[in-house]
């Protein structure tokens, strides 16, 4: 019976360092992926910005269909 609950402690413990790794990879990649996100959205110039926003808020509007259309078109 001892060396079962050796075993299982020693699982128990394998399988925390486990998922701490996991979890300190997941940040890892959480980070890169917004470092990278934020290097690339600082290269986008300010005029794209606002057409994006003014573009993504008239999306948003469903009523708004025909100023989407024409935005898209300019």
């Amino acid at each position: 019976m001892r060396e079962k609950e050796r075993q299982a402690g020693r699982v128990r413990e394998e399988l925390l360092a486990h998922l701490k790794g996991e979890r300190i990879i997941g940040t890892a990649l959480r980070q890169a992926e917004q470092a990278l996100t934020a290097r690339i959205a600082s290269r986008v110039p300010a005029e794209a910005v606002a057409r994006m926003l003014a573009l993504i808020a008239r999306a948003a509007d469903p009523g708004d269909t025909a100023n989407l259309r024409e935005s898209a078109a300019t």
